[in-house]
């Protein structure tokens, strides 16, 4: 029975602090950290018109930063000043969701297509019947 004793409190240790749950927070992914917005492309349609492509060039750096607590942070830094917007983000199943609610802004939905290490792709689709815009945003780190 003294053998058996501390092979159950270490056995009971290592269960008791499993957890099924990580209290509503993010998991550790290459998604958390600070990205580098490198190229914007947007193609639009209008009315069944053929599709517009237009290839945003990144005149100030953009960084966006994911945090573990489900904060993100985005900077755009301008010669003379630096604006912060930001809100929360769940990312689930390749898809990342920012509620800008506290700024009063929008929900923006974005699929993953690609994530590493140091390189982020996120297409962004909105519109409806008559009008449609995907956002493709390459980012590194």
């Amino acid at each position: 029975m003294k053998k058996i004793l501390p092979v159950l409190l270490v056995a009971s240790l290592m269960f008791g602090n499993c957890s099924k749950s990580n209290d509503g927070q993010p998991a550790a992914t290459p998604l958390l950290g600070t990205w580098n917005l490198q190229s914007e492309t947007i193609v639009t349609t209008r009315n069944g018109a053929p599709a517009t492509t237009n290839n945003v060039q990144i005149t100030s750096p953009i960084t966006v930063e994911y945090l573990a607590n489900g904060v993100f942070i985005v900077k755009n830094h301008y010669p003379r000043r630096i604006t912060t917007e930001g809100g929360t983000y769940t990312f689930a199943n390749n898809v990342i969701t920012l509620d800008y609610s506290n700024n009063g802004i929008m929900t923006s939905v974005l699929s993953v297509s690609e994530l590493t290490d140091t390189r982020l792709v996120t297409v962004e689709t909105r519109g409806d019947t008559n009008y449609s815009m995907v956002t493709t945003d390459t980012l590194t780190r």
